[in-house]
C-alpha cells in the first residue's frame, strides 16, 4: 500500500535493498532500486532518527503528543532520544521523485470523456497510468501547481507555532523581517508566498517557551528549509483510488474522496493562471485555498485530527479503524464470513441450564448464518421444497379470495423454486428487511378455471406449544420465506461450528470455536 508518497518515505534499515519495482517492499514501490539507493545516501532527517514516532504519526502529531504527555515524560524520566532502529523518515524531494520516476503531468480535472473513457490527461488516464494492473499499481503522476507553495507538512508545523502565516499566504496582512530575522507586521512590508520563499533562509522562529513539542517543530522547520517549497504534487497510482462506475443514479460515477481532492486541486491551479491572464489578482485567496487543499490531501493520507475530513471517510489517515493501513491491508473480506458486534448474554437466570444461550454455543443472527453457511442453507432449502412436491400431486395452499386452506395442483415447481430463485431470495434477505415476511407463492392450476395458472401462497403447518408446554395444537398460516430460511438454517448448522475472533485477526489464539444457535430476527 502506498502511504507516505506525499512528503515522507518510510523504509526499514534491515530491508534487503535489491528488490525491484513492484515487489512487496514499501520502498521499492516508490521508484525502484535507483531511487532507493539515492535515498539511502541522504539523511535530511538525521537528528530526528532516534525519536519515537509511532505508526500513523508525522512530526507534528508526534510533537503534539509530547506536549500533552510532557508531565508524564518528566515524572518518569522519559528519554526523548529513545532509539527505534526500525524506521527512517525524511522529507520527500518531489522534484527529484518526479525526475527519477519520469512521472507525467495530470492536468485535466475531468475523469471521463463523453464516450465514458478516461480522459487522456486526467486522474484515471490510460495513457499516463497504463492499462494493466501492474502499471496502474506502480505508476505515479504529478499535478503542476503553477506556483510555489509550502510543503504541507512544513505548513502544518509552521501554523502550529505561528498562525500569522495564513494571513501572509492569503495576502491579508503585510510583514517584514526585523534585525533578528523575526516576522513583524509592517504596513509597508510585503506579503504572499513569494515573500516567504525569498526570505525563508533569513526567517527565525521565536523561542521563549518550555514546550518540548514546540521545540521539536522549530527544529524540524530549521532543518528542512531546502524542501519547504514545492511547485508540484504527487498523485498516487489509480489502483489505490477506487472508482465506482455503477453509481446509484443512472450514469453516475463514484470517484471517492481522494480523487475529488485531487480534482479540486487541479481546478484551483488552472484557475490561478486564468485569473492572472485576465489581469485579476485573486492570487491571495486562491493560494490560501490551495495551500489548505494540499494540507487536506496530506491529512487524508497521514493525518490524525483534520476536522475538514469526514470521520466516516474510508482511508482517513494512517491509524484507526478507518485508516489506510486497516482499510487496505487488514479488512479484506473473507468467503463465508460475517462481521458482527459481540455483545454479552442477558443473565436473567438462576442456573446455567436456564440461560437462553449456554456456554458452548454462540447466538448468531439469521442473516449472518446465511452468509457463513450459504452452500448448506441453499441445500436444505432445496431439500425442503423437494419434500413438498416430490411424489405429491396436490399441495395445501391458501385461497386468495376466501382465505381458506384448499388443495391445488402445482405447476412446474422445480422452475418456480430453482437454485437461482433460492439464491436471489437469500440475497434479498441479507440486504434488506422488507422481504423477510413475504409469503412463498407457488404457481398452481386455478381450481375454478383449470386452463389458468395462478400464484397461491403455500401453507405453513406446525404445532403451536402453549406457555406451560402442556398442550399442543395444529397451526395453519401462510408460509413465508423467513420460515423456510430459518428452518433450513437450523438444519444446516445442527452439526456445524463457527470460529469467532475479534477484528482484526491478530493471532491464532484469538480464534474461538463455538456451536451455533440461530436467532430468527425479523429486523
Amino acid at each position: 500500500m502506498v502511504l507516505g508518497h506525499l512528503l515522507f518515505i518510510f523504509y526499514q534499515i534491515s530491508h534487503n535493498h535489491n528488490n525491484c519495482k513492484g515487489g512487496n517492499s514499501m520502498s521499492s514501490v516508490y521508484g525502484g532500486p535507483a531511487l532507493e539507493r539515492e535515498l539511502l545516501e541522504r539523511e535530511f532527517y538525521s537528528e530526528f532518527d532516534d525519536i519515537d514516532i509511532q505508526i500513523g504519526e508525522d512530526i507534528v502529531d508526534y510533537s503534539d503528543r509530547i506536549d500533552k504527555m510532557g508531565p508524564i515524560y518528566e515524572a518518569e524520566g522519559y528519554d526523548l532520544k529513545k532509539a527505534t532502529h526500525s524506521l527512517k523518515v525524511e522529507v520527500l524531494d518531489i522534484d527529484k521523485f518526479v525526475r527519477v520516476n519520469e512521472c507525467q503531468e495530470v492536468s485535466d480535472p475531468m475523469f471521463y470523456d463523453a464516450k465514458g473513457q478516461p480522459t487522456e490527461d486526467g486522474l484515471l488516464s490510460n495513457k499516463i497510468f497504463g492499462l494493466v494492473q501492474e502499471d496502474r499499481a506502480g505508476t505515479f503522476a504529478y499535478i503542476d501547481l503553477h506556483g510555489w507553495f509550502l510543503n504541507p507538512i512544513y505548513y502544518k508545523a509552521w501554523i502550529k507555532i505561528d498562525g500569522r502565516i495564513k494571513d501572509i499566504i492569503g495576502k491579508t496582512d503585510y510583514y517584514s523581517l526585523d534585525m533578528n530575522g523575526y516576522l513583524v507586521k509592517d504596513p509597508r512590508g510585503q506579503t504572499g508566498l513569494e515573500f516567504l520563499r525569498k526570505n525563508l533562509s533569513k526567517i527565525k522562529f521565536k523561542e521563549g517557551t518550555d514546550s518540548v513539542g514546540r521545540n521539536i517543530k522549530m527544529k524540524f522547520l530549521e532543518q528542512n528549509k531546502n524542501t519547504a517549497f514545492i511547485n508540484k504534487y504527487i498523485v498516487i497510482p489509480p489502483l489505490y483510488r477506487d472508482t465506482n462506475t455503477q453509481g446509484s443514479a443512472k450514469g453516475s460515477v463514484g470517484v471517492g474522496k481522494i480523487n475529488k481532492l485531487y480534482q479540486s486541486l487541479i481546478t484551483d491551479a488552472r484557475g490561478l493562471t486564468s485569473t492572472q491572464e485576465y489581469g485579476f489578482d485573486m492570487s491571495g485567496p486562491t493560494m490560501l485555498r490551495m495551500q489548505e487543499k494540499l494540507l487536506e490531501i496530506y491529512d487524508w493520507f497521514c493525518g490524525t485530527n483534520n476536522a475538514n475530513i469526514a470521520k466516516d471517510e474510508r482511508g482517513y489517515g494512517m491509524k484507526g479503524k478507518l485508516g489506510i493501513y486497516r482499510m487496505a491491508n487488514m479488512s479484506k473480506t473473507s468467503d463465508y464470513a460475517a462481521r458482527l458486534v459481540i455483545s454479552g448474554a442477558e443473565l436473567k437466570a438462576d442456573k446455567p441450564q436456564e440461560m437462553k444461550v449456554n456456554f458452548d454455543k454462540t447466538s448468531i443472527p439469521l442473516a449472518a448464518i446465511i452468509a457463513c453457511f450459504a452452500p448448506f442453507v441453499r441445500f436444505h432449502i432445496r431439500r425442503f421444497f423437494e419434500t413438498q412436491f416430490v411424489g405429491t400431486e396436490q399441495i395445501e395452499a391458501v385461497d386468495s379470495k376466501t382465505g381458506e386452506v384448499i388443495y391445488v395442483t402445482p405447476k412446474d415447481p422445480a422452475i418456480a423454486f430453482s437454485d437461482d430463485v433460492i439464491k436471489d431470495q437469500l440475497e434479498h434477505f441479507i440486504e434488506g428487511y422488507n422481504n423477510r415476511l413475504v409469503p412463498v407463492y407457488c404457481p398452481v392450476i386455478d381450481p375454478r378455471d383449470p386452463g389458468k395458472v395462478i400464484q397461491a401462497p403455500m401453507v405453513f403447518k406446525g404445532r403451536f406449544a402453549s406457555s406451560d408446554n402442556t398442550t399442543e395444537q395444529i397451526y395453519h398460516r401462510r408460509l413465508t420465506w423467513l420460515d423456510v430460511i430459518f428452518m433450513s438454517a437450523v438444519e444446516a448448522t445442527r452439526d456445524k461450528m463457527v470460529l469467532i475472533t475479534r477484528f482484526p485477526v491478530l493471532r491464532i489464539k484469538t480464534l474461538r470455536k463455538r456451536k451455533v444457535l440461530c436467532i430468527g430476527r425479523i429486523v
